[in-house]
């Protein structure tokens, strides 16, 4: 795994997760005519398409806990390894753009830079962060 690969690794599991909730949303509006049932219990019933939507709705959202935590662990393993780097710029730069999600560009105007600084920060840090961690 690349050092890049190994950075980008958070933001893939976000979108995954993002995905996951937006699902879970169109479940939820399916299932608006239905009776509220408590989180956490299962319809017993035979019933059809209804109690199918709920189970899956129950099922989801244990899933999506699930994958909020992993996110959790992910990112604080990442953020572990980022303060490696030890240059506050250079740090603040990986931050923004691996665990926030922000583009060069929003980094650059977020940090009141130009642009090319932050393109040449980020350069630097992941040179930096390679080195410490031993990624390629």
């Amino acid at each position: 795994m690349t050092a890049k690969e190994y950075l980008s690794s958070a933001q893939d599991m976000e979108r995954l997760l993002n995905a996951k909730r937006r699902m879970l949303k169109k479940l939820q509006a399916q299932s608006t005519s239905l009776s509220s049932v408590k989180m956490g219990d299962r319809i017993k019933s035979s019933g059809g398409s209804s109690t199918a939507v709920i189970d899956k709705i129950i099922d989801l959202e244990a899933e999506i806990l699930a994958r909020e935590n992993e996110l959790i662990e992910k990112q604080k393993e990442i953020m572990h390894k980022i303060q490696l780097v030890y240059n506050p710029k250079l740090i603040a730069v990986l931050i923004d753009k691996d665990i926030n999600g922000m583009s060069i560009e929003q980094i650059a105007e977020a940090m009141d830079i130009s642009r090319r600084t932050a393109c040449v920060w980020n350069g630097q840090a992941l040179q930096i962060f390679r080195k410490e961690t031993g990624l390629k």
